[in-house]
């Protein structure tokens, strides 16, 4: 009799402890399925969140040099658009300048010449 009920005791206890280790087993592999997808999850978040980040910093990277190159070449071109229009002025009024200045010596000394030629042409006729 005690026998019975001590084997029926003892499938009973051995059932309850195969239903809590079964139950501790499947919450265990559950906790590791979870930490797996938890993983995973946050591994390919941080890999794309970086990706794009990555290529965020690269576009923006080479909009500010192509921006810089830019600006470079712009001020470049006002610079030596302003040089080139302020020297070809300077130079354009430099030579005007010089050209009629020549123009009023060349005419000076005609006029002079052709006053001495006045000159002693009356003089050598007043004195004939």
């Amino acid at each position: 009799m005690y026998m019975i009920i001590g084997l029926l005791f003892f499938s009973k206890a051995t059932t309850i402890l195969r239903m809590v280790a079964g139950a501790a087993t499947n919450l265990v592999l559950l906790l590791l399925l979870l930490y797996h997808y938890y993983y995973y999850y946050y591994y390919y978040y941080y890999y794309y969140y970086y990706y794009n980040n990555y290529y965020y910093y690269y576009y923006y990277y080479y909009y500010y040099y192509y921006y810089y190159f830019y600006y470079y070449y712009y001020y470049y071109f006002c610079y030596f658009y302003y040089y080139y229009y302020y020297y070809s002025y300077y130079y354009y009024y430099y030579y005007y300048y010089y050209s009629y200045y020549y123009y009023y010596y060349y005419y000076y000394y005609y006029y002079y010449y052709y006053y001495n030629y006045c000159y002693f042409y009356l003089y050598f006729y007043c004195l004939y």
